[in-house]
């Protein structure tokens, strides 16, 4: 089987999109052969093969096999260089899934609303309805989309991790955020706000929230006046962005892991702080809220602040639980979510579409 995976990406460890892609073609290369085109145009140094991109570039222009694909997997949708392929590949009658990360759920179309109903009348209706299937990332994204007639779950993944998170009694605890610093879909006001109403119980039990993330769109600004506003200095720490060894160090150092999205397809940063052991706070809009709480790897919150507040208090109560909740976080993982096993069966769930043609 030939894949063709096309995506509008770039080098942005702080994305899950950016980051999920490559690990989608790379471990799908082990069922069929895969390539990926950026419509970026961008190297993206993974260890996959990367077609050249030039604007306005055709399906007949691609290397052999990729020239004409069994299947073409288009990540997102918002990207107007989507269009032209999307078009050959129907008269040409190579079926395309569309994995939408996120961006087609009810809470996403919401976000510059105006926008999203102009562009869908006039252009992405007809990418969108040309699809073989919708692959959704999780169950409750696939829920809270009112896109596609047709659709299937293939998650995202993480790679297996030799290592078991020690649990120490300590006076003091810490509660990190890792990733994208966004208010719109990672409900970094949602955080700050509920910070601010579980202050109190947070001094009390010595704990401290730490924010690492790149400054983008003047978030740090933001969060800084925010924490002087609330007067939330005792509490709440924020710091550049983190990779590599020093991002391994701050997941083993730290007891939970919090993220309040709105919405997502399937958090990269979740599954890695899960993978690490750490019970997570998260809210519904993360998509990842009732597994978690379902398998006991930590507390699910509605996604506003006095939900988050609440459950940040009742993780704290519950100390006595951590170590056994690491355990499950560990064995959620591993169960669900190793990229060989989401991908050998994403792979199976592409071969029903193939010659499905529109």
């Amino acid at each position: 089987m030939i894949i063709l995976h096309i995506a509008s990406v770039r080098d942005n460890p702080f994305s899950g999109v950016c980051t999920a892609v490559p690990k989608h073609v790379y471990y799908q290369s082990k069922y069929a052969e895969c390539a990926l085109l950026n419509v970026r145009g961008i190297d993206m140094k993974a260890d996959i093969r990367q077609l050249e991109y030039r604007k306005g570039i055709t399906l007949k222009e691609l290397p052999e096999p990729f020239c004409s694909p069994d299947l073409i997997v288009f990540h997102e949708v918002y990207y107007p260089a989507f269009l032209p392929i999307a078009k050959q590949a129907r008269s040409a009658g190579i079926p395309y899934i569309i994995i939408p990360h996120g961006c087609l759920t009810s809470n996403a179309q919401r976000q510059r609303k105006l926008k999203k109903i102009a562009g869908n009348f006039l252009l992405f209706n007809r990418f969108i309805k040309g699809a073989a299937a919708l692959q959704f990332l999780s169950r409750p994204e696939m829920m809270r989309t009112r896109f596609g007639d047709r659709s299937f779950i293939g998650t995202n993944g993480i790679e297996r991790l030799d290592y078991e998170k020690a649990w120490t009694k300590k006076n003091e605890s810490q509660i990190v955020y890792i990733g994208r610093l966004d208010i719109i879909s990672k409900g970094v006001d949602i955080l700050l706000e509920a910070v601010a109403k579980a202050k109190d119980v947070m001094i009390g039990n010595n704990c401290h929230l730490d924010i690492y993330g790149p400054d983008s769109s003047g978030m740090h600004d933001y969060i800084r006046n925010t924490v002087r506003e609330r007067s939330l200095e005792e509490v709440v720490s924020l710091h550049r962005e983190t990779m590599g060894a020093d991002k391994e160090k701050v997941l083993k150092e730290c007891d939970l892991f919090i993220q309040t999205s709105r919405s997502e397809g399937m958090p990269m940063g979740i599954l890695e702080a899960l993978n690490y052991g750490l019970p997570c706070i998260v809210t519904k809009g993360t998509t990842l809220g009732e597994v978690i709480r379902s398998s006991c790897a930590g507390w699910q919150a509605e996604t506003d602040p006095d939900s988050v507040a609440e459950a940040i208090m009742k993780a704290l109560s519950e100390k006595d639980k951590w170590s056994a909740m690491s355990k499950n976080a560990r064995r959620l993982t591993e169960e669900n979510y190793l990229w060989d096993k989401v991908v050998e069966k994403t792979v199976l769930e592409y071969k029903k579409y193939i010659g499905s043609s529109q």
